[in-house]
């Protein structure tokens, strides 16, 4: 549930940011988008980040060399570790499909872009329920 309520947070983001950022860019233009909404939010995080969440101890680096394609043979060989993958390479096709979607049907058939705004909603908002849904 965790993981699926995480997930949802990046499709959230997908469902809020363009609609923020297109009244921005009516009101004042697009180089305030930057400066009044997407610097504040990197300030917000990266305090966050540096405030917030713990820092992980420092290892011998040597001591813990990565043994690359032991751990891909690892994750081939286990159903749940190859399932997490594919489930990752379709989360991802979700997040691009609608940007090169929009494209194609304006392209191909002269749709306005406040259709392919619609549909890119839309899709976040699929995003979302099937995080949430796939995470139970």
């Amino acid at each position: 549930m965790a993981v699926g309520l995480a997930m949802a947070g990046a499709f959230t983001a997908d469902l809020i940011v363009p609609q923020v950022t297109s009244v921005i860019t009516n009101a004042a233009g697009w180089r305030d988008v930057t400066l009044w909404f997407i610097f504040p939010i990197a300030v917000v995080c990266l305090l966050f980040g540096f405030f917030i969440l713990p820092s992980k101890p420092r290892q011998d680096q040597a001591a813990n060399k990565p043994q690359y394609m032991n751990a891909f043979k690892q994750i081939l060989l286990n159903k749940s570790a190859l399932a997490c993958v594919v489930g990752t390479a379709l989360i991802s096709f979700s997040f691009l499909s609608p940007v090169y979607a929009v494209s194609f049907f304006r392209l191909h058939f002269r749709d306005p872009l406040s259709l392919g705004a619609i549909f890119y909603s839309l899709a976040s908002a699929m995003g979302i329920l099937g995080v949430i849904v796939g995470g139970d």
